[in-house]
């Protein structure tokens, strides 16, 4: 009988490890499924499932795989709203992922159960469970990227060209994905050893390699193809070959790398090590030092490699400065989980050489994988979350009827996006994003197509094609020139409403707001509507009991959003959405005080402080500022 701690060796340790394999794929696409989002969440996920619905492109770098597979997903699956189906591609991915680096840790000489407890850990970790509940491409990404891992392990280790193959597919698919997958060449290079340039038949190998590697730039014809037909949602407009190479490159956030300076190094180090710690609670992250430590001499490689391919990507994400870089770690936490299991097989299964110690080491095994899922479940469970959805939903519909709805920033606009375009909730409103304005004009250089700009007129809002040649006016239109004016004109041809404040998604205030918003506090009127400010010219005010009146049969269709337990620390600001309610929710108790019913705003009042005790006017909203506001 073959040694279950001894490395893999050919087709029958294949066909052994097959029982796991399928156990842990399957345990965890229930898990995922069970805890995914049923419609639209936070981050990207509105405009990718908006954009893959209806035929349009995604943000760079456009994402062609996961877009084809989404449509056919949204095919598959016969249930459910746009985003839960293709969710469920996102969920099979990530469980996916869980069996390759259970595989990749069986090819590392580890046990059964070692790799079990890797995997696992892994799977539950709260980074990655939370990038397999909602719409996003991050799971996919891991899923190729381990695949390359585990392909170049076996090729070095079996030498057959099926091997090399998925190395090969794999990073093809990953390329046409999320392009970073080629931060993994050296690794690849180094795990598949020698066999690669030593063995017979090198001309053979590097034709087949390249032929399938190249089906990843090819996918990228996908978006050439959609754009021609000027879909709603066609970000990039990649029409001409410039275009297309700028958005399947990514050109617009080139501007995020930079070499890390002192200053950067003090905030993204200690947020690594908090992901860090995240993923593998309860002191597990040790197990994978014990296991670069302990590695037999004839695993070396196989350490060097993993640690290679965790190296350049944590140094890559040092140089990006975005605010979402979470799951930008979790292909390095994928050969910590390699580690960690390694560390379980050298320290933890050589103590259960009797009856006793083998009972009570599968009662560590049972607590190494119970104790993330306890801990990380409600955290990462989305399948009662839906007030993004009706966040969204309950804007549009407090926003005038033919109007443009004046929004910012993805958190604000992807779900205004989706609930309008696939769930037909007002489609007369136009939404426009101030900060994809600001992109279109600023970044000129970055997003030269004016594809946003294009998309407005489709949407009946004026546009400026082609934008300005002058640096300085481009900037100036971007920072609010542009919409002060439209909004100057004394007879707009539709009314605006506002969704947002000063501060931005991440609680700061946001300087590039502030000329728009000093403009309208100095020549127009932000008057309260539900959960939007209207826009209205002083000469045109509507009279306080009317406009209360409007607020008073809106706000009996809004219900206060219950966050329950889920985590939103990595999407954003966790006081975010409950700001923008207390703030709409005392505009309408200023209302009551302005039409003199002062028990009936100091009663809302109260609400505000019960609903958000940490906004920033909850420590004035005591009893009595309503009718102090009336003597005023």
């Amino acid at each position: 009988m073959s040694d279950p701690s001894s490395p893999p060796s050919g087709a029958l340790t294949a066909v052994a490890n097959r029982p796991a394999v399928l156990l842990l794929t399957g345990g965890f696409l229930f898990l995922y499924l069970l805890t995914l989002c049923r419609t639209v969440y936070l981050g990207d996920s509105g405009e990718i499932a908006t954009a893959i619905a209806t035929g349009g492109i995604v943000h760079p770098p456009g994402y062609p795989i996961f877009s084809l597979l989404g449509r056919l997903f949204l095919t598959l699956v016969p249930v459910g709203e746009p985003a839960f189906r293709i969710g469920c591609l996102v969920a099979a991915a990530g469980a996916g992922a869980v069996a390759a680096v259970y595989a990749i840790a069986r090819e590392a000489g580890t046990s059964r159960v070692a790799a079990v407890v890797g995997a696992a850990t892994f799977g539950t970790g709260y980074t990655f469970w939370s990038q397999c509940t909602r719409v996003e491409v991050y799971s996919l990404h891991v899923l190729f990227g381990l695949l390359v891992l585990l392909g170049a392990l076996r090729y070095s280790r079996t030498g057959r060209r099926r091997d090399l193959a998925l190395v090969a597919l794999a990073a093809g698919l990953g390329i046409g994905h999320h392009i970073t997958i080629v931060l993994l060449a050296p690794a690849a290079f180094v795990l598949c050893g020698r066999r690669l340039w030593y063995d017979p038949g090198l001309f053979r190998r590097v034709w087949l390699s390249a032929g399938l590697v190249l089906v990843g730039p090819l996918s990228y014809l996908v978006l050439w193809l959609r754009a021609v037909r000027q879909p709603l949602y066609n970000w990039g407009r990649p029409e001409t070959p410039s275009l297309l190479w700028s958005h399947a490159t990514g050109a617009l956030f080139r501007s995020n790398l930079a070499l890390p300076d002192a200053d950067h190094l003090r905030t993204s180090l200690p947020a690594a090590g908090a992901y860090l710690l995240d993923s593998f609670p309860y002191g597990l992250f040790l197990l994978a030092f014990a296991g670069v430590w302990r590695q037999d001499r004839q695993q070396r490689k196989t350490a060097v490699g993993l640690l290679l391919a965790a190296g350049v990507l944590l140094v890559y994400n040092q140089c990006y400065r975005i605010s979402d870089l979470a799951a930008y770690y979790l292909i390095p936490w994928g050969c910590v989980a390699v580690f960690v299991a390694a560390g379980w097989h050298r320290l933890i299964e050589p103590l259960s050489t009797r009856p006793a110690s083998r009972r009570i080491h599968g009662a560590l095994a049972v607590l190494a994988i119970g104790l993330p899922l306890v801990r990380n479940y409600a955290a990462a469970d989305l399948s009662r979350v839906t007030w993004v959805r009706e966040f969204a939903r309950q804007k549009l519909s407090c926003t005038d009827q033919n109007a443009v709805l004046l929004s910012d920033d993805d958190t604000d606009t992807f779900p205004l996006w989706y609930v309008q375009a696939l769930l037909q909730v007002r489609p007369d409103v136009a939404i426009l994003d101030r900060s994809l304005v600001q992109v279109g004009l600023v970044g000129l250089q970055e997003e030269p197509s004016g594809w946003y700009f294009r998309h407005l007129r489709q949407r009946n809002v004026p546009g400026l094609v082609p934008p300005p040649r002058s640096v300085a006016s481009r900037v100036h239109l971007g920072y609010g020139g542009w919409l002060i004016h439209i909004l100057a004109r004394d007879t707009p041809d539709r009314p605006w409403c506002v969704t947002f404040g000063e501060n931005d998604h991440a609680g700061r205030p946001n300087p590039s707001r502030a000329p728009l918003l000093a403009w309208l506090r100095r020549r127009r009127k932000l008057v309260p509507q539900g959960l939007v400010l209207r826009v209205v010219s002083p000469r045109r005010l509507p009279p306080v009991a009317e406009t209360l009146a409007l607020n008073r049969d809106l706000w009996s269709r809004i219900a206060l959003p219950q966050f329950g337990a889920t985590r939103l620390d990595q999407d954003l600001t966790p006081e975010y959405v409950r700001d923008i309610y207390a703030s709409r929710l005392s505009g309408y108790a200023q209302l009551h005080a302005q039409a003199g019913l002062t028990d009936a705003a100091n009663e809302l009042y109260r609400s505000v402080i019960e609903f958000a005790p940490g906004h920033r006017n909850a420590g004035e909203q005591r009893e009595g500022r309503a009718a102090d506001s009336v003597r005023k």
